[in-house]
């Protein structure tokens, strides 16, 4: 019985340790790949345009701006609100929100002041021209993100964690000693008490002994993974780029278990 709570918790601890790196994911699409498909939906959106399907122009700039952002999506979701559909409100909030994006042209920048300033007065907007189009759009992929600072985030938090669950074992481990000394003292030999109060003293040892093995198996993993991780962080100037494999390999015998991890940096 003892043997087979141990290989549980060391079969829950290969499961937790493989599942994040061994498990077929469905890979999430690539920067390029978002690009690509934000032109497409930019170019839809402008065919719409020329054919005058307003609304269907705007869904469709919205939808690449959701796959990168761009101040002229903005710019053009904001034009066709104000000259074609005559939504006043999210005319301005999509100019302003044009204003204010990173990327923005100082040409178009102006226009969208203008326009700000014209829909914004007392008496009424100015009349808008329709001879404006909207601006065609190149989507280019944004700068890549800091996936140095991800990686040691992540090892960071894990471990952490992983310190928290050693030091939870620890505790349970030292209850599960003391309670094993009061089943022994009460006269309980492998396995065997002389009586009901004995035996579950000796029952409450295995069970502390049981978690804590568990929570020192699944503490020392963490910790290990998020080392890890902390390692292998991309660094900001390196020429090459450095990969690092890790294999953890949880062990179980009939009065011990362990966790044994190997590595290679390449």
């Amino acid at each position: 019985m003892r043997m087979f709570v141990l290989s549980v918790a060391a079969l829950a601890v290969a499961a937790m340790l493989l599942s994040p790196f061994g498990r077929a994911y469905a890979d999430p699409p690539t920067q390029a790949e978002r690009t690509k498909q934000a032109q497409v939906y930019a170019d839809q959106a402008y065919v719409a345009y020329q054919s005058q399907d307003w609304l269907k122009a705007i869904a469709m700039y919205i939808e690449s701006y959701k796959l990168v952002a761009s101040a002229e999506v903005l710019f053009n979701i904001a034009t066709l609100y104000d000259k074609k559909v005559g939504n006043k409100q999210l005319a301005l909030d999509y100019y302003e929100r044009h204003n204010g994006a990173p990327d923005a042209s100082s040409e178009l920048i102006a226009k969208a002041a203008a326009r700000i300033n014209a829909l914004r007065q007392k008496e009424g907007p100015k009349p808008a021209t329709t001879d404006t189009p909207v601006v065609p759009v190149t989507v280019t992929a944004p700068p890549p993100s800091d996936r140095r600072q991800t990686f040691r985030t992540a090892g960071l938090v894990t471990g952490l964690l992983g310190l928290a669950g050693i030091g939870v074992g620890i505790g349970f481990g030292v209850v599960a000693i003391g309670k094993a000394g009061e089943a022994h003292a009460a006269g309980c030999m492998n396995n065997s008490c002389p009586d009901a109060a004995s035996a579950e003293k000796d029952r409450s040892a295995f069970t502390s002994g049981t978690v804590s093995t568990v929570t020192l198996v699944l503490g020392g993993a963490l910790a290990v993974v998020g080392i890890t991780l902390v390692i292998i962080a991309p660094k900001k100037a390196a020429k090459k780029a450095t990969r690092a494999s890790l294999q953890l390999t949880p062990s179980v015998g009939p009065n011990s278990v362990g966790l044994g991890f190997s590595g290679v940096m390449f």
